[in-house]
């Protein structure tokens, strides 16, 4: 895996930015990150990017666990399981190029949904319908959050990361071993993963200190922003 010293310094800046913006909005990490790396080096997703994810939502769970609504955890989270079993089959038979492809359009998907804004009311079948895309897309594009921000929108900001963080560390958890178990995450993703986590624990710690004084709709905005940017690069580039 390509880690010269600009893939480095890239990945170390955006995770920084996405680890930030993790901290204050609850989702943000893979936003950011997805489009730029996988532009760079399509390798860096969607393993080493769901580890850092992953990584990061263990240590929101032990900073802000005692908000979450547990009520809410149980049916996406199954829902989750069946996205994940999705995302690994068509994984086993994607070109890379359709990979990035893909990538980019969910990326896009995500912000769309993101930016409109829409209301879903929490009710079992937008449960499962939320779990099911988060699980795809975290698999296939470590992007797992939009649809569960959206399914929890109305919640209080120490609620929301909570409740995202909880299904980030089963999600994701699960995502990472589908992908060793089919030969796609190993030592040097997980290496990768590790040498640019500080950089998220620096972030986050960034976020802690300034969440209470920041508007999360003008973080959010700029990350819709470049986000789309990137993926519209990524797909440019796979075309």
């Amino acid at each position: 895996m390509d880690l010269s010293w600009y893939t480095l310094g890239l990945a170390l800046c955006v995770v920084f930015i996405g680890a930030f913006a993790q901290g204050t909005a609850g989702f943000g990490l893979a936003l950011v990150a997805v489009p730029v790396l996988g532009q760079v080096n399509p390798d860096w997703v969607p393993g080493p990017i769901l580890w850092v994810t992953f990584l990061l939502s263990l240590v929101i769970v032990w900073r802000d666990g005692g908000a979450i609504d547990r009520r809410t955890l149980v049916i996406p989270m199954l829902g989750q399981i069946l996205g994940i079993l999705l995302a690994l089959m068509i994984l086993g038979w994607v070109t890379p190029r359709a990979i990035s492809v893909l990538t980019g359009s969910i990326v896009l998907f995500a912000v769309v949904l993101s930016a409109f804004g829409f209301r879903v009311h929490p009710k079992t079948p937008h449960f499962v319908l939320a779990g099911t895309l988060a699980g795809f897309m975290g698999t296939t594009a470590s992007i797992p959050g939009p649809p569960l921000a959206l399914l929890h929108q109305d919640a209080s900001p120490a609620r929301l990361r909570a409740t995202l963080a909880h299904f980030f560390v089963v999600g994701n958890g699960l995502a990472l071993l589908g992908l060793a178990w089919t030969g796609r995450f190993g030592l040097d993703e997980l290496m990768a993963g590790l040498t640019v986590f500080p950089a998220a624990g620096l972030g986050y710690g960034v976020a802690s200190l300034t969440a209470d004084r920041l508007s999360v709709s003008w973080i959010r905005r700029l990350i819709l922003l470049f986000s789309a940017a990137g993926a519209l690069v990524l797909i440019y580039r796979a075309s």
